[in-house]
């Protein structure tokens, strides 16, 4: 069986004009809620608020303390 294959349509096709976006059309990303650590909060206060500072000095020291304790016995 003979069937002659024309692949010219494949190249008038694929080099169409019409196939291009229009030039005022830009594809815009939508965007996304970033984390910023400035509002990160600890329950009801800020991650840098005093209370939040003051807590994690004192339970640093006191693991310091503890550390130091088991370290030398």
């Amino acid at each position: 069986m003979n069937v002659e294959r024309n692949t010219d349509w494949i190249w008038d096709w694929s080099s169409r004009p019409d196939q291009a976006p229009p030039k005022d059309w830009k594809f815009k990303h939508p965007k996304r809620k970033t984390y910023s650590i400035r509002h990160a909060k600890v329950g009801k206060n800020s991650l840098f608020s005093k209370e939040v500072l003051y807590t994690l000095f004192l339970t640093n020291f006191i693991s310091l303390l503890l550390g130091t304790g088991v370290g030398s016995v």
